[in-house]
């Protein structure tokens, strides 16, 4: 990894950036220039984000929306970093892969104080106007929105009706892309992430001139056109550890095990590629 030392009020304060030779070939938006861009001196403003996690990471974007700074626990960074030669791998081999792209893993020493965090691109591209947002685990266990939240969760998708219009051969080819991104997580026994599904309906804007259906640029249309998407899978750092084996185990207790998100990093990965 790499390091900048800088004086600031006293004190030294210590940047670390880890896995910059990943994030140098990611390119395809999150090159250091366009993160630099969005975020660096010269950027305006950080915006708070509103969440529905219930972890208590913070989370800030971009002015420019383009780009989501999330806090992470110690474990999470060490985690993410034991996955970034295979997630490199992983992003080269399948382009039109549905995970998150990240821009870059940090650790901020200030004394005794730690801040670790990661940098991704936003899965939802801000020139797009989105009309739904849902939040999809694969779990209809406690899993509606509340009544200020705009993003929806599972039970709000069954009971929308909604689905991925897509021309059949689209569908085979999303799927198969699902199932090996799933595969990835799994090999590091990561757990709790979630399909975030953006929908713009299309009507009679400019938009809609250039569109075909099946892939887009970092969107799918619909087969009748009237549909865009944005989809990716995020909030993969937690891991299937002694905490959330102990979390299943009074799950299976509650007798509510087999609707819970909080299962094995294999029946969740199976769970969420069935739904």
């Amino acid at each position: 990894h790499r390091n900048i030392t800088e004086h600031r009020g006293g004190q030294d304060v210590v940047y670390n950036f880890f896995s910059p030779e990943v994030f140098e070939e990611l390119g395809n938006g999150v090159s250091p220039e366009e993160v630099l861009q969005s975020l660096g001196h010269c950027a305006p403003e950080y915006r708070t984000m509103a969440t529905n996690s219930k972890s208590g990471e913070l989370f800030l974007f971009s002015s420019d929306r383009r780009f989501i700074i999330k806090t992470l626990s110690s474990k999470e960074l060490i985690l993410l970093m034991r996955m970034m030669p295979a997630y490199l791998d992983h992003i080269q081999r399948y382009p039109r892969s549905l995970i998150v792209r990240y821009a870059g893993l940090y650790l901020i020493q200030r004394g005794e104080q730690f801040l670790h965090f990661v940098v991704m691109k936003s899965v939802f591209d801000p020139q797009i106007p989105l009309h739904l947002k849902f939040d999809l685990k694969g779990s209809l266990y406690k899993r509606r929105k509340k009544a200020q939240e705009s993003v929806g969760k599972d039970e709000d998708w069954v009971h929308s009706g909604h689905r991925l219009n897509l021309p059949l051969e689209v569908q085979r080819e999303f799927c198969a892309q699902h199932e090996l991104d799933a595969q990835l997580l799994e090999s590091f026994k990561m757990m709790d992430y979630s399909v975030l599904v953006g929908v713009h309906f299309v009507e009679h804007d400019s938009f809609n001139d250039f569109l075909d259906p099946g892939w887009g640029d970092g969107y799918l249309v619909s087969e009748d056109l009237k549909e865009v998407y944005l989809v990716g899978i995020i909030d993969h750092s937690i891991k299937y550890g002694i905490k959330k084996q102990a979390e299943n185990l009074l799950r299976v207790a509650q007798g509510t095990s087999d609707r819970a998100s909080c299962v094995s990093a294999d029946t969740y990965a199976e769970r969420q590629l069935h739904f």
